[in-house]
């Protein structure tokens, strides 16, 4: 729709940049291909008490199943992501970023989540229901007199449902749902720059909305007996780790006046540019508009330096027709004579605005009658206009050298 990709630079520059981020999606591929081979590892075999009232529910179907997991944690995220960095940010950086941010999230999260599945080895709430216990006979089997039962006593036929019953800590449903709409909330908090100071209440109802689907997914597991409170609680926790660890890789945190961009690209153009953008007024959407200054670093407004937000050059020296500047203070041709700052400034009246709160300090000390301490009026009490000396150490050496 947008045309053929360009990048600006020589074609070193772009395979550069894209070669720069392959270990990136090495990793993802190689976590997304870890997850079958331990799938296929048998979890722990824990022993278990058939008295046990937590693993006593009945077998039901899945609420949520794994293909409607897939399209909640996976498609949902990757196609809200496409559509606002290409219609809204026109941005195929970044659209990469997002993308790349939200896979990472989800393999991170299943790779976590698998592993400690195996290792754990916890039963589902449904696991005697899995089991099948022989009762042909007519009686209920019991515990060993001292010690638990074994999988022995089950007479299931198919592995892959008794494999499935011993992996419920912690939720795979819950933390894979967590992972892609927590990155999806982080990412739609950016673009929408949630905490800008300003109380946009529609802001946050957009932001939460994913959140609360999967907290829905989450609960669902306990309703259909698949998960413990416990599994879905942990799992949840790891999704929202991992997105939001992925999210940080490449966008910065959400305060940042600079949170709908990513990160600038690995590999910097030889002009500087540091962002591509569709260029809109290009036939066809053939050209890619190279971003070398943001928005909020056009003179007049506040540059994002290494060392926070500082007012631009330009920013100090304008004022407007009435007299004042951007900052909203009048300026010095505009003050009142008797609060016009003197030609001849100290240091502490730079700012015409609080020169009366830092006054000019009298280095001329003076002898008190009742002691030989020496004494100041350097500092002044603004309330009344009364003066206090201040008592100076004895022996005549000022604290304030």
């Amino acid at each position: 729709m947008f045309g053929r990709f360009a990048s600006n630079g020589t074609a070193t520059r772009r395979s550069r940049l894209i070669w720069s981020y392959a270990p990136d999606w090495i990793l993802v591929i190689v976590m997304a291909l870890g997850f079958f081979a331990i799938d296929k590892i048998h979890p722990f075999r824990r022993q278990f008490s058939l008295t046990d009232k937590s693993i006593q529910y009945p077998m039901t179907p899945d609420t949520v199943t794994p293909a409607m997991l897939i399209v909640v944690s996976f498609l949902v995220p990757i196609v809200s992501v496409f559509v606002v960095a290409v219609f809204h940010r026109r941005s195929w950086f970044d659209l990469h970023q997002g993308w790349l941010g939200c896979m990472l999230a989800l393999t991170m999260t299943i790779i976590v989540t698998h592993t400690i599945k195996i290792t754990a080895g916890r039963h589902r709430p449904d696991f005697l229901s899995r089991c099948k216990l022989d009762l042909s006979d007519g009686n209920v089997p019991e515990d060993p007199a001292f010690g638990l039962s074994t999988t022995d006593l089950c007479t299931q036929t198919n592995e892959k449902i008794m494999r499935e019953g011993m992996k419920s800590f912690p939720s795979g449903h819950a933390s894979l749902s967590f992972a892609g709409l927590t990155y999806l909330t982080l990412y739609l908090a950016g673009k929408l720059h949630l905490y800008d100071q300003r109380g946009h209440t529609i802001k946050t109802f957009v932001v939460i909305m994913p959140l609360l689907g999967a907290l829905l997914v989450a609960v669902s597991r306990t309703v259909d007996y698949r998960h413990h409170w416990q599994d879905v609680t942990i799992g949840s926790i790891i999704g929202i780790v991992c997105a939001y660890f992925a999210y940080r890789q490449y966008y910065p945190n959400l305060a940042s006046p600079l949170a709908h961009r990513p990160y600038s690209p690995r590999i910097p153009s030889e002009d500087g540019t540091s962002d591509l953008t569709i260029n809109p007024e290009a036939p066809n959407g053939e050209s890619i508009l190279p971003t070398t200054v943001d928005p909020l670093q056009k003179p007049g407004r506040y540059m994002y330096t290494n060392t926070g937000l500082t007012p631009s050059s330009s920013h100090r020296d304008m004022t407007n027709a009435a007299g004042y500047s951007h900052s909203g203070r009048p300026s010095e041709e505009q003050l009142a004579p008797e609060f016009a700052p003197s030609p001849a400034r100290t240091p502490y009246q730079t700012n015409p605005s609080t020169q009366y709160l830092n006054p000019p300090r009298d280095p001329a000390p003076r002898y008190s009658a009742e002691s030989d301490n020496m004494s100041t009026t350097s500092e002044v009490e603004l309330l009344g206009g009364t003066s206090r000396p201040l008592p100076l150490p004895r022996g005549g050496q000022s604290s304030r050298q």
